[in-house]
């Protein structure tokens, strides 16, 4: 996560990222293997969840097992994203029911504490 940005605009790009990164998955696979794809495409995902992200990854693993032609680097990618993004997602989830509604960010060894800043700048990380 990058140094200055809140949380929760954190969990929302990686949530973006992943969205993205199955989308292109599902297009490569369809490009494969259209027929044994139906037209649920992942990209029409309004809320992304972990069961969703394991469904579209077994549906695209099924689509190109056997296929030789299937790019062994996209087959790698889909073990990668079923072993990581479920878990990911389940994280980002626990990590925005503490955020609520009213935060950007809290203090992962106490997360009823968020930061506060000082007129006088310490630590240097208001500029």
């Amino acid at each position: 996560m990058p140094t200055g940005t809140p949380l929760g605009n954190a969990i929302k790009h990686n949530k973006e990222k992943i969205k993205q990164q199955l989308n292109e998955l599902w297009l490569y696979a369809q490009s494969i293997a259209a027929s044994e794809l139906d037209d649920t495409d992942p990209s029409g995902f309004d809320k992304i969840d972990k069961e969703k992200v394991n469904q579209t990854i077994e549906k695209i693993n099924e689509a190109l097992k056997g296929n030789k032609s299937a790019d062994k680097k996209i087959k790698q990618k889909l073990n990668y994203a079923k072993r990581h993004w479920p878990a990911a997602l389940e994280k980002y989830e626990q990590q925005e029911k503490i955020l609520g509604t009213q935060r950007s960010s809290y203090s992962k060894t106490d997360p009823d504490a968020t930061f506060m800043r000082m007129k006088e700048d310490h630590m240097k990380m208001g500029s």
